[in-house]
Formats: structure tokens, sequence, C-alpha cells
């Protein structure tokens, strides 16, 4: 998981915001704090009288649709997948934005160690901390990965499908390694090829011509490195032609 950092953090809290931001996910995902943040900035352009501090899904949208106008407006560029796992409440989503408007804002960089893990807005990371014995199955895999808003903001079925079935096959992904890294755990038996001894295959000495046309190419023997040629001396027997 992403966590702010402390420069982001102090910046918050130098905005004197109505809401004190204690869960980053959670309160901000309505949008409302956000536009706040704009406010504080282009006190001229964004007026708090047009934004709701509500947590229903409507409420949600009307927010952050204000905010897209805007942030278009400005130029800011601010990724339609953040501002939608924001509201769905995804795993990294908020904060990765949070430090996209402190770095939009302030013009300022952001000294943050890297992630240790690749971002995608899913809890395949937190799953890797528990124990085997604690982490989610495939139904509720799906369950966490694709929230109930998710549904209802994109009615497709195909789509909601689609999704479900990527999160599935990740799942099962992740279920084979893991019979690989523990089999004592799934008291998998190895079968008789994996307990023969393996034995690497000899060096052969014949190569395929390469550059060779035809269904057939041309064979040539190799001679071996360390073959050593040594020099034999012969008697040439004395013919005598009698006279």
């Amino acid at each position: 998981m992403i966590s702010l950092p402390r420069d982001v953090m102090k910046w918050l809290q130098s905005l004197d915001l109505s809401i004190l931001v204690r869960n980053i996910r959670r309160d901000i995902s309505n949008g409302y704090i956000v536009g706040e943040i704009f406010s504080w900035y282009f006190p001229h352009d964004i007026s708090m009288h047009s934004f709701a501090n509500g947590l229903s899904l409507d409420c949600k949208l009307k927010n952050w649709h204000l905010i897209r106008s805007f942030a278009e407006r400005r130029n800011m560029n601010i990724p339609d997948e953040l501002i939608d796992g924001t509201i769905h409440m995804k795993p990294d989503a908020a904060e990765l934005l949070i430090q996209i408007l402190y770095n939009r804002l302030t013009n300022r960089t952001i000294k943050a160690i890297p992630p240790e893990h690749e971002i995608d807005f899913s809890d395949w990371f937190y799953q890797e901390t528990l124990p085997l014995h604690a982490r989610s199955t495939a139904a509720i895999s799906v369950k966490n990965n694709i929230k109930f808003t998710e549904q209802i903001t994109e009615p497709n079925e195909l789509l909601n499908q689609h999704k479900a079935q990527t999160i599935v096959n990740i799942h099962m992904e992740h279920r084979h390694k893991e019979r690989i890294d523990y089999p004592e755990r799934f008291d998998i038996v190895p079968t008789c090829g994996e307990k023969c001894i393996r034995k690497p295959p000899k060096k052969s000495n014949k190569i395929v011509n390469p550059n060779a046309g035809g269904e057939k190419a041309d064979v040539m023997k190799l001679e071996r490195e360390d073959t050593t040629v040594s020099e034999i001396s012969v008697k040439q027997p004395v013919i005598q032609v009698a006279s």
C-alpha cells in the first residue's frame, strides 16, 4: 500500500480544511475535500456552494463532474483511472491523486520511496502479506476488486463479466504459484519423473549448417578441441630395380 509522504500531509494540514483528513481513501472519495483544495488556490473559479458533502453515489458523481470540468479548463491532466478509483475507494488511487494535486498546485517534487509493488488498484499486494490460510478465495477476490458502485456506473454486463474473469485468472495464477512455493501445504506428491535423477544431455558432435538451403541441411562434423595431432615419421622402402 502507498502511504502519503510527510510533505503532502503537512500541505494538507496547512490548508486548514473544514474536514480533518484521517482516512484518505474514505475522506476524499466524494470529492468535497478536493473541491475545497481547489477553492483555496482558485477562489474566484470554484465555489463550495456547488459541492455537497454526502456519501451517496449521485453526490460523488456530481462533485467529481465539477472537478473534472475545472481540471480540463486549467489543463490539469488528472487520469480518469485515478478519479474512478478514488470514487470507488480502490487501493492506492486516492493517495496517488493527492500526490498529483500536490505536484500540480505547488510545483514541488515529491521525495518518496518507490512502491514495492505494481500499482493496479487491487488488493493483490495486501493478499501476499497474509498467511496462506487467510488469503481470499476466487469469489472473495471478485467481490473485493469489483465494487458495487462500479456495477452501477458501468451497467454493461459483458464488461463486468470480463473484469470478473480477469480477476479469476489472476487468482488462479497466484494459487498455482503458491502450490509451487509451498508444496508441503497442499500435500503435493512428486511424480516418478520428478523423482528421477536428471542428467544433462550429452553434447552433440554435429551441427546443422543454418545457411544451407533445401529441405535437408548439410551436416558437418566438429572436431574436438582437445584433439592433438602428432607427426609420424615413416621410412620409405628402397626398391631395387634389376638391370
